[in-house]
């Protein structure tokens, strides 16, 4: 959730300056807010979650073409030191030293609404600067292929450096409707809000909107910024007698906008903007141009391999329908909901495009049974091993379905709300590595080729780089330049129970109260075992394969010829997962200097099991803290302060290095 609690604690309202068109009847209101904030990095680098090669005095440890890290001594020296397996987990990381200032950004949002008689148009945009992010310079601690520091890509800059969002712009009003009641059209870019979940957005009801990581994360960022409208109809109308209905449909699609590649909070080099390439093995150095040439038999590819265009959806074919009932002599009043909805994937899945053939694929297949006839073949016909010919794309699957109901029920000082979303076919993202390892199968031989002359072996795409995805689940011989789909497209539910309690009368003297605890289950339907196919989950870095130190072999046998360096056991997502969220915040109108002062916590626990992704609400044992102060001086200004805490999960949460303090100030004018 990152800056949720920030965002909560500082939405102000903006004054108002209202004014008329002379005779038009037309009136109309302007507002703007002026924001400035920063955020400090205070923990300094975990080398564990560090690319192995990019840890301080290890920039040298496998040698410039990997090859003392080949082999199984060499491989076993490799895992024993610190740091990920793979380099790709960690730019931003690497890029923002202890104490640095990571952000310095300023926004200016501004709004207008116009209006006649039951019909108006309203307008936000927002504008934002940061002099930390625009002309940053990227470092590279492993300087073998790449210099050590570089200019940052420049759709990155205009994400996080600079930047101007268009947001709301729409048309509203109304119409009679039958039996005496109102339609209410709004035609546009907008934001719909359907359902009860507050923290634990993410596969929830509330899908129509994407969110914006990098708003989000802003040190002013604010809840109002953090999703994107979308153009769409949206028609409304209240039936009576406690029946209301609204019906959308979406003519533009969105995506979710990712954290930018090397951005302080980003985890994955290769997906947000700016992420371009990554990397076969973190046992030879950060290689952005290929350079590299490893030291194999008859190969002379690199370990580097490049990003496709992303595959976006069409913009028609997105729908839905909101039902609500309100019961109001059921307890103090009861509302009921029920939803559906028709939409393209929002979060981008990654998937492959197979290798070109290794040349000994050239051999006849009746010659598999005798490697050495296939020798020649990999001698003579080009490259036996074109691994560096696999590439990787976004893409976002569409005609997502989702189903769900909701209830709020007040009780006192209390409101308790619960919703449940089931998705009958969401896409979840297979796990990377072998989905990489099904692209790389027509680039190894059929069969191990032993080559006596150097006493080595080619070994067979069964061997050296056995997946899941391809050859096991969907039974599929993977060929040349096929596309390797990331997903699988399972049953999801969601189920999301919150309480909401303001209370003047409490132990704090505070004039009130607020505390708001939710907590969330996703469970997946039919999920496979991992023995038959693996669900990505953060910060898993190989196979469940075999590697090359035995680990995952049922007999426990080293194999060199294996690309695995160690079986993944841990990290993957699981058929059950859960956690809660506890946000507790007091307020004291008449505190020192005259001002209004709200200290407020928030603590996220990941309790049992990891989500499926792409973006799975939970990572088993993360945690996160966040203590804050808002100030605020009646209409005009607020000022919040916030320290935030990651812990927990090992190597699998991915920002628990990366506690920082972050400070605001929001004029309204």
């Amino acid at each position: 959730m990152l800056a949720l609690m920030a965002a909560l604690s500082i939405t102000g309202r903006a004054a108002a300056v209202e004014f008329d068109l002379g005779e038009s009847g037309v009136s109309g209101e302007l507002k703007a807010e002026l924001a400035v904030g920063a955020r400090v990095r205070m923990q300094d680098r975990d080398s564990r979650l560090l690319g192995k090669l990019n840890v301080q005095g290890q920039q040298g440890l496998c040698g410039a073409d990997g090859a003392d890290c080949a082999g199984i001594d060499g491989n076993a020296r490799y895992l024993a030191a610190k740091g990920n397996l793979l380099p790709d987990y960690d730019n931003g990381d690497l890029n923002y030293d202890q104490y640095d200032l990571v952000a310095a950004t300023s926004r200016l949002s501004v709004q207008m609404k116009l209006s006649r008689d039951d019909w108006g148009i309203f307008t936000r945009g927002l504008f934002y600067y940061d002099p930390v992010n625009d002309g940053f310079e990227e470092s590279h601690p492993n300087t073998v292929f790449q210099p050590a520091h570089t200019r940052r890509p420049r759709g990155v800059e205009d994400e996080i450096g600079r930047r101007v969002d268009l947001m709301e712009a729409y048309v509203y009003g109304s119409v009679p409707f039958f039996n005496d009641n109102t339609l209410n059209i709004t035609l546009g870019r907008q934001n719909i809000t359907w359902g009860e979940s507050n923290f634990l957005v993410l596969n929830s009801i509330n899908t129509i909107n994407p969110p914006s990581a990098n708003r989000l994360e802003f040190p002013v960022g604010t809840l109002n910024e953090a999703f994107t409208p979308v153009p769409m109809l949206l028609l409304g109308t209240n039936f009576g007698n406690g029946l209301s209905a609204q019906v959308f449909y979406q003519f533009g699609w969105e995506p979710v906008e990712l954290e930018s590649a090397g951005s302080y909070y980003s985890t994955d080099d290769t997906t947000g903007t700016g992420g371009r390439l990554a990397h076969l093995q973190g046992q030879t150095p950060e290689d952005p141009d290929n350079q590299i040439r490893p030291n194999a038999p008859l190969s002379n590819s690199g370990r580097t391999f490049y990003r496709d265009p992303d595959r976006e959806p069409r913009d028609g074919g997105q729908y839905g329908a909101e039902l609500k009932f309100y019961a109001e002599e059921l307890g103090e009043g009861t509302t009921f909901g029920l939803y559906f909805a028709n939409y393209h994937n929002r979060l981008p899945i990654g998937s492959f495009i197979a290798a070109d053939a290794s040349s000994c694929r050239q051999a006849p297949e009746a010659l598999d049974s005798t490697p050495l006839l296939v020798l020649p073949f990999c001698l003579l016909g080009g490259e036996a091993a074109p691994v560096d010919t696999i590439r990787y794309f976004l893409e976002y699957p569409e005609d997502v379905q989702m189903i769900g109901a909701s209830v709020v029920s007040p009780v006192g000082e209390w409101s308790f709300q619960g919703e449940y979303a089931f998705r009958p076919n969401l896409p979840i993202q297979v796990d990377a590595v072998d989905l990489s390892f099904a692209a790389l199968q027509p680039a190894f031989p059929r069969q191990d080729v032993p080559v006596p002359l150097v006493g080595l072996t080619i070994p067979g795409a069964r061997h050296g780089a056995p997946d899941y995805i391809e050859t096991i689940y969907r039974g599929h011989t993977v060929m040349p330049g096929d596309t390797i789909k990331g997903y699988e497209r399972m049953k999801v539910g969601q189920l999301n129970l919150s309480a909401l309690r303001l209370a003047s009368n409490n132990p704090f003297h505070a004039a009130q109260w607020l505390m708001l605890i939710e907590a969330g289950l996703t469970h997946v339907l039919d999920m496979p075992s991992l023995n038959q196919l693996q669900f990505e989950g953060p910060g898993t870095s190989a196979s469940y394969a075999p590697g090359i130190d035995g680990t995952g072999d049922p007999d426990g046998t080293a194999d060199p010829d294996r690309t695995n360096p160690t079986q993944q056991k841990r990290g993957f997502a699981t058929q059950v997962s859960w956690g809660y969220r506890v946000y507790q915040e007091l307020e004291y109108p008449d505190g020192p200097f005259g001002l209004t002062w709200k200290p407020n916590l928030l603590i996220a626990h990941d309790v049992q099991g990891t989500a499926p992704g792409p973006g799975g609400n939970f990572i088993e044992g993360r945690m996160e803290f966040d203590l804050g102060l808002t100030l605020k001086a009646q209409e005009l200004w607020s000022a919040n302060l916030v320290y935030v805490w990651y812990t927990g999960a090992d190597e699998f949460n991915l920002l628990r290095d990366r506690d920082n303090l972050a400070a605001n100030v929001i004029f309204n004018f």
